[in-house]
């Protein structure tokens, strides 16, 4: 794995993944000692539970942000919070009032953000799911986001 420069103002790195073989990406960052979340996994278990209890979509932003928080680890390789995330669709469904690409970035002030990515990827940092949908995705073509390899 390559080493992060942990002076950018945001720490994004991405790992181009096909779907058949995403077991096999999260053994090998589990053998690196890289946290990992399932964002889609994550996020429809607590909406799941918010509807019976109205806790977690009031203030889903804030929510996120402390599983965000929660789940990041010191790596020492990076020498910094990581956290690997992936399946990340749901972050654009329009009820949770969210803006993807800002959170993202906001996150990766502090935690280095690896994108495990199983969609299209267009210099200088769009990614999508879609070919021919390319306004769904990540837009990080105003940061700098690592391409990296296992």
């Amino acid at each position: 794995m390559q080493i992060i420069d942990k002076t950018l103002r945001h720490k994004v790195g991405w790992i181009a993944i096909k779907p058949e073989n995403t077991i096999q990406c999260l053994y090998s960052l589990k053998l690196r000692q890289i946290p990992t979340m399932n964002i889609g996994k994550t996020l429809s278990n607590c909406l799941n539970l918010s509807i019976t209890s109205k806790s977690f979509l009031p203030q889903f932003e804030l929510n996120l942000t402390t599983l965000f928080v929660k789940r990041a680890k010191f790596v020492h390789i990076f020498g910094i919070e990581t956290l690997a995330i992936y399946n990340t669709g749901i972050l654009f469904e329009p009820f949770l009032g969210l803006n993807p690409n800002l959170f993202i970035k906001d996150q990766s002030k502090n935690i280095f953000i690896i994108l495990l990515w199983d969609g299209y990827y267009e210099y200088p940092g769009l990614f999508f799911w879609d070919s021919k949908q390319k306004n769904i995705g990540f837009n990080f073509s105003d940061i700098f986001a690592k391409k990296m390899e296992l």
